[in-house]
Order: C-alpha cells, then sequence, then structure tokens
C-alpha cells in the first residue's frame, strides 16, 4: 500500500507515441515486498476507456531489475484473480519446486505484455472504490516505470456509432424525498439525496405482477448520461453489477458494456454521492457502428501480430496456439 500515493501523481495525462501505442502510466513504482505492492491505472479503468483498449489489445509493462531473481504477479487490481506471473528467471515457490511462470530479460527487452481479453476488460472496467485496475504482488528489486497500451486492432472512424435516446424512460426515484421533473427540452431536473437514485425500469411488462421480462442489451456498446453544468460532488452509473464511477466535474459519464453480460438488463439508475440538483441533458445507449466499407490502413499495421498463451509477442514461425486480433488460433 506505500507505494499507493506515490503512484496518485502519475495516473494522469495520456502521452500519445505513436499511432499504435499510447503511454497511458509513467512513473516510478517498486516491487520488493510480498502483501505491500503497487496498484496500477485508476479505479474502474478511465485509462482504458478513454483510449478504447479493445480485446486483443496488450499491454506492455517497462521497468527494470537489479538482476535476474525478481519475481511479480499481474492480478486483478482488487486482490482478485492472478492473471499471469513474470520473472527475470527460474522461479521456486516455497516447498522449493519451480513455479511456473513467463520469464522476460528486462536488461534486453525492457518490459513484459499482458494480452487483454474480454474477461479482463470486464473487471477493469468495474469500480469499488478503491484499489486500481492491476495490483503487482512480488520481489526482487522490481521498479515499474512505464505502461503502453499496444493496439492490434484499427478503430471505427466513428467510435460513438449510433445513439438511441431513453431519457423519457427515467421516471421514478430510489428515494421517496428525491424528485424528478421531465423540462420541455426534454431535460430532467433531479433533486437527489445522498446515494438515492434516478431510475428507470426498461423490462417489458409480461401481463402478470412481478413478472417483467428483462431486457437484451447486448446489442450496445454503453450507456451515456450528459448533464449541463459540471457535477459537484460524485456519481454513478448502476446496472446491476455492472457500475461506472464519475469524478466531480464532469459533464459526462459513460458505462462500457465490454465484457459485461447485458442480456437480462431491468432496472438502470444513476446515483449522487451528496444531495444536491443535477440537470441530465441526455440519456442514450450507443450500438456499434454498422458500415460494409471498410477502411484503408496507412502506415503500420498490427493485424498479424500474434503472441503465445504466456502473452509474449512472437513471429510468423511459431508453431502452436496463438492470439491474434483477440481470437486463439492454431497454428501448424
Amino acid at each position: 500500500m506505500k507505494n499507493f500515493f506515490t503512484l496518485i501523481a502519475f495516473l494522469f495525462g495520456a502521452l500519445s507515441i505513436s499511432a499504435d501505442e499510447i503511454t497511458i502510466w509513467e512513473g516510478s513504482a517498486l516491487v520488493n515486498a510480498w502483501g505491500d505492492q503497487p496498484f496500477f491505472l485508476t479505479d474502474g479503468g478511465r485509462e482504458l476507456k478513454e483510449n478504447k483498449a479493445q480485446a486483443g489489445d496488450a499491454l506492455r509493462f517497462y521497468g527494470s531489475a537489479q538482476d535476474n531473481s525478481w519475481i511479480t504477479e499481474l492480478r486483478e487490481g482488487h486482490w482478485g484473480a492472478t492473471y499471469a506471473v513474470y520473472s527475470g528467471g527460474v522461479a521456486y515457490n516455497e516447498d522449493g519446486t519451480i513455479r511456473e511462470s513467463t520469464i522476460v530479460d528486462l536488461a534486453t527487452q525492457g518490459y513484459f505484455e499482458l494480452v487483454l481479453n474480454d474477461d479482463i476488460l470486464s473487471a477493469a472496467l468495474s469500480s469499488k472504490g478503491w484499489g486500481g485496475v492491476f495490483l503487482m504482488n512480488g520481489d526482487g528489486n522490481l521498479t515499474i516505470t512505464k505502461i503502453v497500451l499496444v493496439r492490434t486492432s484499427e478503430r471505427p472512424d466513428d467510435p460513438e456509432g449510433e445513439h438511441e435516446d431513453i431519457i423519457d424512460k427515467f421516471t421514478y426515484t430510489w428515494n421517496t424525498s428525491e424528485t424528478i421533473v421531465h423540462n420541455d427540452d426534454k431535460s430532467i431536473t433531479y433533486n437527489s439525496v445522498s446515494w438515492g437514485g434516478v431510475a428507470a425500469w426498461v423490462a417489458q411488462s409480461t401481463g402478470v405482477e412481478g413478472q417483467d421480462e428483462p431486457v437484451d442489451w447486448s446489442g450496445y456498446n454503453k450507456i451515456v448520461f450528459e448533464f449541463a453544468e459540471p457535477t459537484t460532488c460524485n456519481t454513478q452509473i448502476v446496472i446491476g453489477e455492472n457500475k461506472a464511477w464519475g469524478d466531480v466535474g464532469i459533464k459526462k459519464l459513460e458505462l462500457s458494456f465490454s465484457g459485461s453480460d447485458l442480456t437480462k438488463v431491468s432496472q438502470v439508475a444513476l446515483q449522487t454521492s451528496e444531495a444536491t440538483t443535477l440537470v441530465i441533458t441526455s440519456i442514450y445507449l450507443v450500438k456499434p457502428v454498422s458500415t460494409s466499407i471498410n477502411k484503408i490502413a496507412t502506415g503500420k499495421s498490427h493485424h498479424t501480430i500474434r503472441y503465445n498463451l504466456s502473452g509474449q509477442r512472437v513471429d510468423e514461425n511459431f508453431k502452436g496456439v496463438v492470439i491474434m486480433n483477440g481470437k486463439k488460433i492454431a497454428v501448424k
């Protein structure tokens, strides 16, 4: 935990370094004591959202170590699942047996890589109010200095896609002392209490009380709330277990559906951390861009970049199971 507050100063201001690689974190974080380790990236995955990270993209963790005795677990940032184990040489368990890990020569390569998948992105874009997207747990005087997002696929020209307005569906509040008013310009004036909620019931009526049918939103990319003025307190979108955290001073808050199960949606709500008056100008769902015209790529293309199951880049001569464009492919 001691490194966490040191990292906060470095969590902002992504710097683009090429058309295909984006630096999303820079600093100096020491991994040197089991159980007392640094978090990386903002809880809720702001840096990944802003740069539209997708399954199949890779994250490069640049760093250095005094020698090859270093080892680290790269874990989900709320002390969750272990995504991968990296080491500078052969690593051992406490009982003396060899521990499975990906060996990385930092002196030569300078970084190790993790290929993003839907499960990692789903966890990354979930906020719990503490921690971060990743944490590293290990020892050996490993110092992390930079995290770079490496894109392996083209993005659509219009990432926003088609909008479907649903602001009229927000008709009630979670707390009886709260009020909502639908204005003539289609905006909503919401007078909230702390952690109340303005909500929409989107499940379809079956005609039988208590048996409304949830709707399938898996065909959408995200939901977006836009505000007339910068928010004066924290906000949060809630769809079941899926949440998106909004900082003070924002005029737009969105919840990405990447990697989430949105096949059975009944209710959507927006919460505020304090009692406030909030004017919501737009609430809409975003559909993926649909086009039959493929973008003509210019410059370097990463469509053929391949990774093995340990997240290491491999060349076209590698035989076995590889990850390319976010999919597992058997190469013989």
